[in-house]
């Protein structure tokens, strides 16, 4: 596990491709639980993540370079309250 921290990025309803090539490049790994009906993984939606973006007490939670982030994925785009939250790059 590295040094470096970054605040754990909103994954939902991005591609499991495009959040690899960012989180990959920080040295931060996903690993796919569960994808059901998934033909093409590249392509197909983060529905749910572990660890989240915030903790229950509304604080954001921090991942270090060589940890997982634990993903479940979709061929359907799930609706996203806010899609400015997932143009947050890690920090």
């Amino acid at each position: 596990v590295g040094e470096m921290f970054y605040s754990v990025p909103n994954l939902v309803g991005r591609t499991y491709g495009e959040a690899k090539s960012v989180l990959e490049a920080n040295g931060v790994n996903l690993l796919v639980l569960s994808a059901q009906g998934v033909t093409d993984t590249l392509n197909a939606y983060i529905i749910d993540q572990d660890p989240r973006r915030y903790n229950e007490e509304g604080e954001p939670l921090k991942i270090r370079s060589g940890q997982f982030i634990n993903v479940k994925l979709s061929s359907e785009r799930p609706v996203v309250a806010d899609s400015t939250i997932n143009n947050q790059p890690l920090q």
